[in-house]
């Protein structure tokens, strides 16, 4: 390792002893991580891909009290953000049953409810290269979406 060992001064590398980033770096190693995701998060409120409990209530047809019922039950799951919790809008796209069909087997995984949110977002092989919501409009079976949820975990 390079850099006077025996002093509080950084290392050739820059980055101060201690950990902590200087000013207007992105930290790294798990506090980058935890920063990515909250951005990531972030960014998914901001492009309409999740929707608050009161937007998804009355866009689905129910009431707020019946979407945390449902996400108790582990048949929606929610996202904190900004601590709010946050629905995925594509749960909107498809047939109730279907949803919760999938998500009682992405519970089933141990997956967390961000791994969740991108197994409904990404492109399937096993769906012709389709998004969940996409292929059940293409005619995939819910059976064949079950399965593909029973079979994800963290990449």
């Amino acid at each position: 390792m390079t850099g006077d060992s025996s002093s509080g001064a950084a290392g050739s590398s820059g980055w101060p002893r201690g950990g902590r980033a200087k000013p207007g770096r992105e930290p790294k190693g798990l506090e980058g991580a935890k920063a990515r995701g909250r951005a990531a998060k972030e960014a998914w409120v901001r492009d309409g891909l999740l929707v608050s409990r009161e937007t998804f209530a009355q866009q689905g047809g129910l009431t707020v009290s019946e979407v945390a019922e449902m996400a108790a039950r582990g048949e929606l799951f929610e996202l904190e953000v900004g601590g709010q919790l946050w629905l995925p809008a594509v749960f909107l796209e498809v047939p109730k049953d279907v949803v919760v069909e999938v998500n009682r087997a992405l519970a089933g995984t141990g997956v967390d409810t961000a791994e969740a949110f991108v197994f409904w977002h990404c492109k399937h092989g096993a769906l012709g290269g389709m998004a969940v919501a996409e292929g059940h409009r293409h005619g995939a079976a819910v059976g064949q979406v079950v399965k593909l949820a029973r079979g994800f975990t963290n990449r």
